[in-house]
């Protein structure tokens, strides 16, 4: 994944993250693409980036689950995760 600026239509600039393998842009939908680590990690990486504050970011991150779960429901969830992660507390509250 990488983050690129990107011009608006009004003229403005906006950065955006996108998969390099397959040049997929966040459009608000989830990739077309069929099983790439990549393409999701942008996916989720812009979902939480897109947000406001923690209760929008939280809202969004459930509504993404729910998303998740009911394309897996219809045999449409096409991605096998790692869950090999390190969470730690960055004193944040």
């Amino acid at each position: 994944m990488e983050v690129v600026p990107k011009q608006n239509p009004d003229g403005t600039w906006s950065l955006f993250a996108k998969c390099k393998k397959h040049d997929w842009f966040y459009k608000g939908k989830p990739p077309i693409t069929h099983g790439c680590e990549e393409c999701w990690m942008t996916y989720y990486f812009m979902q939480g980036a897109g947000s406001a504050n923690f209760a929008e970011s939280t809202e969004l991150l459930e509504s993404a689950i729910n998303h998740l779960i009911e394309s897996d429901a219809r045999g449409e969830w096409d991605f096998e995760p790692s869950f090999d992660m390190n969470i730690e507390k960055d004193g944040l509250d």
